[in-house]
């Protein structure tokens, strides 16, 4: 079960990561502040592991 979740943290983050990216390089595009899309980025894996935690302790 920790393996299920140490796989899934490590996949939600390289996911978290790559949305990230895109994110980034959209806004670039745009026109807008990448750090924005750099704390976005930051945010959702912070956010995924909290759920993979919290997962793995019920």
């Amino acid at each position: 079960m920790i393996a299920i979740a140490v796989a899934a943290a490590t996949y939600g983050t390289s996911t978290a990561a790559s949305i990230g990216g895109l994110a980034s390089s959209t806004a670039t595009t745009m026109g807008a502040s990448a750090t924005t899309a750099s704390m976005a980025s930051a945010a959702a894996q912070a956010g995924f592991a909290s759920l993979v935690s919290q997962a793995s302790v019920h």
